[in-house]
């Protein structure tokens, strides 16, 4: 049975063993898109994801983590951050991070997560996008090539052979223009 008398105290881990516990009945009531709508709050699985969520400074409401690996150096490393930025531990039994897991195969580590919200207005352009103004590349090229062969026949008929002709104008013209004639000839 889990202890239910209020969070645990800064820096103790809270351990939960039953699968009716009201925090992960909230945690799994998170894979409806409505709850993550109304908390702003969204799950991670995986020790990698959580890992590189939290060191991208995403603020971390409940690190979830199979009992069994506590004592690894990663997961004792995210247990001190989430509790240092006011987080909560959880320890729980394998079946209850089995409920708690969206994936076939349920990972050792979940993360409750604050959501980012960006307003679309806010969103600007790069000011110097990856290829502008410099030549696309062999590489660059081919893989334009494997896009266009990748659309399929259905969808090359319906963009039409002038829409075809101007991508791969637009590819081959960057490259070969951009470089000096002498290099055009070999």
């Amino acid at each position: 049975m889990a202890r239910t008398d209020g969070p645990p105290a800064p820096g103790k881990v809270l351990h939960i063993t039953s699968l009716a516990n009201p925090i992960v009945k909230e945690i799994r009531g998170l894979a409806l898109s409505k709850n993550r709508k109304e908390s702003r709050l969204f799950v991670a699985e995986g020790l990698k994801l959580v890992a590189d969520a939290v060191d991208a400074g995403w603020t971390i409401r409940r690190l979830v983590h199979a009992a069994k690996v506590a004592d690894e150096a990663l997961v004792a490393r995210l247990s001190a951050t989430a509790h240092a930025r006011g987080g909560q531990v959880i320890a729980v039994s394998e079946a209850v991070l089995a409920k708690i897991a969206r994936r076939d195969n349920p990972q050792t580590v979940i993360g409750v997560f604050e959501q980012r919200l960006t307003p679309a207005g806010a969103i600007r352009p790069a000011a110097d996008p990856p290829t502008e103004g410099r030549p696309m590349g062999r590489d660059q090229l081919e893989q334009l090539w494997v896009s266009i062969r990748g659309l399929g026949a259905r969808r090359l008929a319906a963009l039409g052979f002038v829409g075809l002709a101007v991508l791969l104008a637009i590819g081959v013209a960057t490259t070969y223009l951009s470089r000096p004639p002498t290099e055009l000839l070999y």
